[in-house]
This record gives C-alpha cells, structure tokens and sequence, in this order.
C-alpha cells in the first residue's frame, strides 16, 4: 500500500513539476516574448478569432500586440493583376502545338544550375579504373519537401536528356564511344534509363537513405512519363485534373491543378440569404467533379452562423448575387473572366460586371499579383489556422490550395507566408487567400481529398467547382 502511495506521489510530483515548467516556458517565450516566432505566431492567431482574443490581451500588452499585427500586415493596396493572355492548355502533359515537354523552362534552368555544381570528370589514368565523379549532395534532404523531388527531377532529366528549351528540335549528339573488343558499342549516355541513372548517382553518395532512393526511382519514372505535369511531382486525376500533396514541418496540404481555366466556376447555395451548404453538397447539385470553400459569409459570435449571408462580393455565371444593389462599394475581388483568367482587382462590382467577370467573390489578402509576393515582412498576421487559396500560372492553369490544420496529429495550419510560398513554387503569377478555418474543403469525385479541421464540412456560402470537361 504505501509503495501504491509513493508512486501516486511521485507521479503527482512530476504533473506538478511539468506543468510549472509549462507555465514558465510560456511566460518567457511568449508573454516576454524570448521567442519572437512563438510569440508572434500567439498572437496573430488569437488576434484572428471573433472570441478568443482573450488569449492573447490576458497575458501581452497592447503595445506589443499593436506592433506585431502592424509587423506582419499584408498590405496589397495598389496592386491588381494585369490581365493575363494564354493559349488553351492541351492534356496530358503537351504544349499548346501538341509536342510532349517533360519538364518546362524553370526546371530546365534548374537542371542547369544543378550540373555546374558537379565538378568536371578527370580523364582516369590508363593503370588505374575509372571512377564516377562523387556529387556533393550536403543539406539536400533537409526541407523534406518540393526541393528534394526538384533536385532529383532535374537529375532525372539529364538522364532521359532533355532538349534545351531555346533548341527543343536540336538533334540529339552522336555518341563518341569506343566500340568494344568484341565489336558491340558501348552504350551511350541516352541508351540508359532513368532508373539506371538515377542508381548511379545515389551510389555516388552514400548518405542518402533508402527512403530517398525510393523517392528519387518514383521521380524517375515520372519523368520518363512525358507528361510534364506528373515529372513535377503530381498525379492525374481524371481528364485535366491533377493532384500534388505538399508538406511543411507542421502543416500538410494538397494542390489540385486544373488545366482548362475555364472549368472553374463560382456556385453559391442554392438557399441563398436564407441557409448555406457544404461544399460536397454545392459541387454535386454543380454536377462538377471537383471544389474548394470560396469567400467569406456573415458568421455568428462562436462561429456558429448557417453561412446563409454572403460576406462581400459574389458573382455567379454573370449575375451579381451580393451586393444586392450596385454601389460605390471597393471590394478585393477575385474573379474569373469568360476567358478564365483570373482577374485580382480592388474594384466594385459594376466595374466586375462590365469587364466581364463571369465567377467573383471578394476575400483578402491577395497572396501573389504578377509575380510578386504580396507578404513582404513577417508570416502574413493571420496566425496558424487551416488555409484554402486559388492562384494560376502565367500557361492559364489553375491552382487550388487547401492547407489542413487544428489537427496536432496531421497538421497545425500555417499563416500567409507558407501559402504564398507553396503557390509561387508550383508557379502561380496571381494567387489569393480565400476563407479558411474550420471552412477549408477540397472534395473530387464525392469524397474529400483534405481532413475537415473539424472532422466533417461546416456549412457555408459559396464554393469554387471544376466543372466535367467538353
């Protein structure tokens, strides 16, 4: 009986001593602010919310509060997209004429700056056996996220020899080898496949581990593939439609890329000014195969409204749903013309609906505008929360993003730098927040590609869909 006792004590002793050790480490890192990051990122997510400012006001002066909102402010006044001109995007991986490209210009630049940092092979000795150049791959796997399957992609290309983007009909060299005693040739550089190439360049550094390896055989074989979409790191969906996961230390995400602008479409809920929906119900009542959440709606003290009111700017298939009336209204509007060109503009709505805007609702920040990071300083001032974002490349694809969070197991969310990060990495030109929190959702083909920070959809007001192709 009294060792029972002594081990309750023991274990009550230890609870004690760690949540005193809990309360100090808060106290210095945040309240005193010996952690910039924690504390910035403290209070732009309470500072965030409708009734848990709380959070952040009990423990950390205003001043303080002041400067780190105002530090980290997105400010996009000023800014609207230039309207964008492209050729129709062609499937599965081809350029406009028709001609497959495995990887575009920016990855062809990075393959060139990769091979420059590979020291020239030496001419080996006639006594001595020719061995491969080591490549000093140092740090290569510490982000663990896009950069890894770049590198290896632009390392793939080598292998399955990719033209220069200035000279794509060049012919390809002859190869110079020796013929072997026996008479049969060696074969040449374009006669090994991916994999074989690949294996040759792990084998030259034996730090990378077999979870690499396994990384860079499927980067290899998808860029054998032909489909430039697929050697970026995506998969294919259905005709058009392709996926990418993306992943940060703390957060995890998928990008849906859709090749046919003008598949993307606003619809809002069918009980409008009365009752919202969810976004699986939206994209099915749509006949689409695919949507993210959209703008914001007028919401309730705890976040318990029916997302029944829209929050700004909506437009649908040309119609202005709200406002109800055309005012002298300024709204950030993301909108898409009946060329689908996504169009991010401080305008009002009359101006909207005579240049053409065919989809629109009106959110903000914008996170990129004709190429530009729109977060400047800081993480953006919105806190860790789940995230949702459209964006498009200067090709016309379009880009919708969901970042999950509020889930310590899966991931935590992040703030505006990471989403204006990830979107300027798969290319975008102009990129947009869009309503986030417990409102982020991507569903295709019925099912929900994301994990609904609160383990099923909310209600809410309107929704971006991928229409069926033709």
């Amino acid at each position: 009986m009294k060792k029972v006792v002594r081990v309750f004590s023991w274990a009550a002793a230890g609870i004690a001593g760690l949540c005193a050790l809990a309360v100090l480490l808060f106290y210095l890192l945040i309240v005193l602010g010996l952690s910039p990051r924690l504390q910035t990122i403290w209070v732009c997510s309470a500072m965030r919310t409708m009734s848990h400012k709380y959070l952040a006001t009990a423990f950390i002066p205003e001043e303080t509060i002041d400067r780190i909102m105002r530090e980290n402010e997105v400010d996009d006044s000023g800014y609207d997209s230039d309207l964008l001109t492209f050729s129709r995007p062609a499937a599965d991986g081809q350029d406009a004429s028709g001609s497959v490209t495995l990887l575009g210009d920016a990855a062809a630049e990075a393959l060139r700056k990769a091979l420059e940092a590979i020291p020239p092979e030496e001419e080996p000795a006639e006594t001595e056996q020719a061995k491969p150049q080591p490549v000093d791959l140092t740090g290569l796997f510490l982000d663990g996220g896009a950069g890894t399957a770049g590198w290896i992609v632009n390392h793939v290309a080598a292998s399955v020899q990719l033209p220069e983007p200035e000279d794509e009909n060049a012919p390809a060299e002859e190869s110079d080898a020796a013929n072997t005693p026996d008479g049969e040739s060696e074969p040449s550089e374009a006669d090994e496949t991916p994999a074989r190439s690949i294996e040759e360049i792990l084998s030259s550094a034996p730090q990378l581990n077999v979870a690499a390896a396994k990384t860079a055989q499927e980067i290899a074989r998808r860029a054998a593939t032909g489909d430039s979409y697929i050697a970026e790191g995506y998969d294919r969906l259905d005709g058009g439609l392709y996926l990418k996961e993306v992943s940060g230390l703390t957060w995890r995400g998928y990008v849906m890329l859709v090749t046919d602008p003008t598949r993307v479409r606003m619809r809002d809920t069918s009980m409008q000014y009365e009752c919202g929906e969810n976004v699986m119900t939206m994209v099915k009542n749509a006949g689409a195969v695919a949507g993210i959440n959209g703008g914001g709606f007028v919401d309730g003290p705890n976040y318990d409204s029916n997302g029944g009111t829209p929050g700004g700017l909506l437009i649908e298939e040309g119609q202005l749903v709200c406002p109800l009336t055309v005012d002298e209204t300024v709204y950030n509007m993301i909108g898409i013309n009946r060329d689908g060109v996504l169009v991010l503009r401080h305008c009002t709505a009359e101006w909207a609906l005579t240049n053409g805007i065919v989809s629109a609702v009106s959110f903000a920040p914008f996170l990129v505008v004709n190429g530009e990071g729109m977060v400047k300083n800081g993480t953006g001032g919105w806190g860790i929360a789940p995230r949702t974002a459209i964006g498009q490349r200067e090709t016309g694809e379009i880009l919708l993003l969901v970042i999950d969070g509020r889930q310590a197991d899966w991931s935590i969310g992040c703030d505006l730098d990471v989403l204006q990060d990830v979107m300027l990495r798969e290319k975008a030109v102009n990129a947009a927040m869009l309503d986030g929190g417990s409102s982020t959702a991507m569903v295709y083909n019925g099912a929900y590609v994301n994990r609904p920070s609160l383990g099923h959809e909310r209600w809410i007001n309107n929704c971006f869909v991928v229409l069926p192709e033709g």
